[in-house]
């Protein structure tokens, strides 16, 4: 990760998630007045402190899942491709302690990314609204999240064990995410499947706005 530059690219697009989010949620309505003038739409609701953490987790879900899947989908594929998985595995190195280890430097790499991408985002949501949450509900709001996160890279790392190639990789890995997303709305069942992950970790913000 740090002699292909990809943990420093990861943290640069995570910081800048982390830093926009609370932006466009606190001057998008001067965005939008100035981009379409009178035809902008009038927003008549004020953003508030919440709205910002709701964005920032909205962003992370799409732009962030998106980036997690192309940073990650070739860690093993792309070694079968190059021959070097072989000379791994020569090494009396077992494929599952190979894998585990793939999977496990994934996850720690994007902790590191996500507190970077969180603390960056309270300090900009303080910054701009005077108030960014207790702590308590911002940390627990990211550990939910964040598990949504090991998922992910967890069904990423096992498509791509999976697959031949990176293309595959890549299709396995984006299906999977899709249905990630789905299985928060399935009957019955859907409040215990991993997508509903997201909606739990912003709805804490929205509970304490309305205790």
């Amino acid at each position: 990760m740090i002699r292909t530059k990809k943990l420093f690219i990861l943290i640069g697009i995570f910081a800048l998630l982390g830093m926009v989010s609370p932006l466009l949620t606190r001057y998008m309505s001067e965005i939008l007045t100035i981009s379409m003038g009178p035809t902008a739409p009038i927003m008549t609701l004020k953003p508030v402190w919440s709205d910002s953490w709701i964005r920032f987790y909205g962003n992370l879900t799409q732009m962030g899942g998106i980036v997690i899947i192309l940073f990650f989908m070739s860690c093993v594929s792309g070694e079968k491709q190059n021959r070097t998985i072989e000379l791994t595995l020569s090494k009396n190195l077992s494929p599952t302690s190979f894998i585990l280890a793939k999977c496990l430097a994934a996850i720690l790499s994007m902790l590191v990314v996500f507190i970077l991408s969180v603390l960056l985002c309270y300090v900009y949501t303080y910054y701009l609204f005077g108030y960014a949450g207790e702590l308590r509900d911002i940390t627990v709001s990211a550990i939910l999240f964040f598990l949504f996160i090991i998922i992910l890279i967890c069904f990423t790392v096992f498509a791509s064990t999976l697959a031949s190639s990176t293309a595959i990789s890549a299709i396995l890995s984006f299906v999977a995410y899709v249905l990630l997303l789905l299985s928060a709305y399935l009957p019955k069942i859907g409040y215990f499947m991993p997508g509903k992950l997201i909606s739990i970790s912003t709805g804490v913000f929205k509970d304490e706005i309305v205790t």
